[in-house]
């Protein structure tokens, strides 16, 4: 482990935070953490906070937190899972730790009482990145990620806050430590241009920093987490088709027998490639169509084996499948595209088109040559009856303008979003995805440019 200036760093490039000495840092809390080096390490530590927890150096899900504390008798009392043991002698505990630690690497860390958010524990998770023009750390996105609970739970900052009855205010505050701690790391050497730490606020409202991860995964990337923040918000979540990441083999026969259509599609995936729609008939017999490849299958046991080939490793979610409306039999999208400038934080939707899919296709993607259509012709071409079309592209808009609203909560430098929306058969709206880096091909195929035009005065200003 690197350690310079009160920063560790692991093999891992995660940083932890041992004690600080620099001044300008006086006013943030820093979560002490030391590699176990030896054993007299543990007891300096036990003895210092009282309550301490070892973890491994390479935490994985299954990883084991052990906590250390001593009571009021002087004994140590050692805590993992639903165990709890309590020993007279250091050595006795030591001995009882090893066995657990199992000769892996091991840290050592302060142990503060975190505040809750749904009776659960959180974190909250601050990204920057250095502006190459202005030579200065930004922060990028902030949100609260709940641990313990069964689904993925994303909130934004000022969500977790509110459960805790704090002010807005503390945005701020977090802003502020967290820059002032990236420009410290800076100078101790680390040479990253993007970073990922984590905060915790305990029981009185303070922030404290617990570590930090130099190579960063942004939500504004990932189908899942963009898909997670969007389904807690009480308006946008009546438009979100019911999703959940495929783990166990049980959560496509969950939605399946639920909805008897569904769409696997990968967490990371673009261009509709690797999109799969499974679909369960009255007979009880699978059917799976990829791409316009068709084969049907008797058994359940079957159907996720040809399933576990054509996904191989990768991550996937499972999402209920939309009944779309169409043209000719063939379904079709709209892509709007929400903007707003640097200078002002207003959104507006700058352009709109529909995506017909091709003939014998599940997907509307151009790369699988989807057609590029006017989208008040699209709905006037297609089978949806007695809708007011106007009125339907006024809540289109609606709702497009709610979810870069609510995803600028997060990812705070994001200044345009791609939305692919569906609407099905009787008219109702769907978010099918939010696309941070969308394409303007389809705008440059439309006769009327005038979209295209605007879309590219935004990306200059």
């Amino acid at each position: 482990m690197k350690r310079s200036q009160g920063f560790e760093q692991n093999d891992k490039k995660i940083v932890h935070f041992s004690r600080q000495q620099d001044s300008n840092l006086n006013d943030i809390l820093f979560l002490e953490t030391r590699k176990l080096n030896r054993e007299k390490d543990l007891w300096v530590m036990l003895d210092k906070y009282k309550h301490v927890i070892l973890k491994p150096v390479s935490l994985k899900r299954d990883s084991v937190i052990i906590h250390i504390s001593i009571n009021s008798n002087n004994r140590y009392n050692i805590q993992y899972g639903n165990k709890s043991l309590e020993f007279i002698s250091q050595s006795e505990a030591f001995s009882h730790l090893k066995s657990k630690m199992k000769e892996k690497p091991h840290l050592i860390q302060q142990y503060i009482e975190f505040a809750k958010v749904r009776n659960h524990p959180f974190d909250l998770i601050v990204k920057v990145e250095m502006n190459e023009e202005t030579q200065s750390w930004i922060v990028t996105e902030k949100y609260a990620k709940l641990r313990g609970s069964i689904n993925l739970t994303l909130l934004t900052v000022d969500e977790a806050l509110a459960h805790l009855d704090l002010a807005k205010e503390v945005t701020d505050k977090i802003e502020d430590h967290v820059l002032k701690v990236v420009r410290k790391m800076e100078e101790a050497t680390f040479n990253h241009k993007n970073w990922e730490l984590n905060l915790g606020i305990d029981l009185e409202g303070k922030i404290w920093m617990i570590k930090a991860n130099p190579k960063p995964n942004q939500i504004r990337g990932q189908k899942q987490n963009v898909y997670t923040i969007l389904k807690d918000d009480k308006f946008l979540s009546s438009f979100l088709p019911e999703t959940v990441k495929l783990k166990t083999e049980n959560d496509l026969w969950m939605l399946l027998d639920k909805y008897k259509k569904v769409i696997l599609k990968p967490i990371f995936g673009r261009g509709g490639i690797g999109v799969i729609k499974v679909s369960k008939n009255s007979s009880g017999h699978y059917h799976i169509q990829h791409n316009k490849e068709r084969v049907s299958f008797h058994e359940k046991k079957q159907t996720f084996s040809y399933l576990k080939e054509q996904i191989k490793s990768k991550s996937y979610l499972v999402q209920q499948y939309i009944d779309l409306t169409r043209i000719r039999k063939c379904p079709f999208d709209l892509r709007v595209i929400v903007q707003r400038g640097r200078e002002n934080s207003e959104w507006n939707v700058t352009g709109k088109y529909a995506k017909l899919a091709q003939k014998g296709y599940i997907t509307t993607n151009l790369s699988t040559k989807a057609e590029v259509l006017a989208i008040e012709e699209a709905l006037q071409q297609s089978n949806l009856n007695s809708v007011n079309i106007a009125e339907l592209l006024a809540d289109v808009d609606e709702v497009a303008l709610k979810v870069a609203q609510k995803l600028s909560e997060v990812s705070i430098q994001q200044y345009i979003w791609g939305l692919d929306m569906g609407i099905d058969s009787s008219g109702r709206i769907w978010i099918i995805e939010a696309n941070s880096k969308p394409g303007t091909k389809g705008f440059r195929q439309l006769d009327d440019k005038s979209m295209y035009k605007m879309i590219r005065k935004y990306k200059q200003s």
